[in-house]
């Protein structure tokens, strides 16, 4: 046996991939990330010239008393900085006091919301006035969440996620496959879609291999195995 043949039976190389889903949508803000930016929108308020509301606005049409009412409830152009007035004189006093809650996204989504809908003019048959709601954003939380679905990709949707298998009782691994004869990397592929059952929709992000490891789980020499980024 050559000294070539024994080294492969040795070292056998097999390839890995890291196949991966990038975040879907931007992480949460931190308690001091959410109170900068708010005191920042308020502090533009103080600094902005006032609105000119008739050049936007005529006097008297529906569109210029929709815009009395809000200004009305929040006192402010602002549609998410809550009831704030910059040109009064507590319009230096621009800080949330502790607990609370016009610094948090969920709330301003609320008020952009309730900002969004628009009364008409006329009434109904039951004399209630009549409201153009708006549709909802999509929750940053889903389904997949709630269930604990860790096979589903629409979940964990700031994080980025990987794919593992079960490579053994108890452990999981990167899907691994070996290289047989001249076969490249590009053809490890069928042999780790047929490993996982399914067509993998894989975009290669490089031609060359991300690192090695020594494997030693066979007990006799050590195995080099290259890992294979997608």
């Amino acid at each position: 046996m050559s000294q070539a043949t024994s080294l492969k039976q040795a070292y056998p190389i097999n390839a890995s991939v890291v196949l991966s889903r990038p975040p879907q949508i931007t992480r949460d803000l931190t308690s001091f990330e959410k109170a900068y930016f708010f005191y920042q929108r308020r502090l533009n308020e103080r600094l902005a010239l006032p609105f000119t509301r008739y050049f936007y606005f005529k006097k008297g049409t529906p569109a210029d008393l929709e815009w009395k009412r809000k200004m009305k409830q929040r006192q402010t152009a602002a549609r998410d900085i809550g009831m704030y007035n910059a040109y009064s004189k507590e319009g230096w006093n621009d800080e949330l006091l502790a607990g609370a809650r016009e610094s948090e996204p969920e709330e301003q989504v609320q008020a952009l919301l309730r900002d969004a809908e628009v009364h008409g003019v006329g009434s109904d048959e039951m004399g209630e006035a009549r409201k153009e709601s708006v549709e909802r954003p999509m929750p940053r939380i889903t389904d997949a969440d709630n269930a604990s679905d860790v096979k589903s990709l629409n979940r964990l949707l700031q994080r980025t996620l990987y794919l593992l298998v079960r490579v053994e009782a108890g452990k999981w691994g990167f899907p691994t496959a070996g290289l047989v004869g001249k076969e490249n990397l590009h053809q490890v592929r069928c042999a780790i879609e047929h490993k996982c059952r399914r067509t993998l929709s894989m975009r290669q992000a490089d031609i060359s291999s991300i690192g090695y490891r020594a494997d030693t789980r066979t007990g006799g020499g050590s195995q080099h195995e290259y890992v294979d980024s997608w």
